[in-house]
């Protein structure tokens, strides 16, 4: 979804925790979220990315998880990932994508080891 100012809009799930995951820390939802917010504050993109933390995106047995939602076309969904700067800079470059040439959705030809992701079409 491309909001009224043009922001890409970057859902990232805050609540997503794998299995075997230490309940007394944060969750790895939570700290990809502060992740791919560094992301696009060090890159200067907050004019372009929107990054929207939201409690759940339903993909609980393959967390971490994050769509991007371009105005028309297909949404890209993301899936296994973690809270690291790779994972973060993944997202941030897919949505860069989906700005450039509209409503594709295309994905980059390469993606951190362990991204799963997928395009929906409705």
């Amino acid at each position: 979804m491309i909001d009224s100012a043009g922001h890409i809009a970057l859902f990232v799930c805050r609540s997503c925790r794998p299995l075997g995951w230490n309940a007394n820390g944060p969750r790895p939802g939570s700290l990809l979220v502060g992740e791919v917010e560094r992301v696009v504050r060090d890159r200067g993109l907050q004019s372009k990315i929107a990054v929207l933390p939201i409690h759940c995106l339903a993909r609980c047995a393959r967390s971490c998880s994050a769509a991007i939602l371009p105005r028309e076309g297909a949404r890209v969904v993301f899936d296994e990932l973690d809270a690291s700067r790779e994972s973060a800079e993944a997202l941030v470059s897919v949505a860069l994508n989906v700005r450039a040439d509209g409503a594709s959705g295309a994905a980059p030809d390469r993606l951190p080891r362990g991204i799963a992701c997928k395009r929906h079409i409705d």
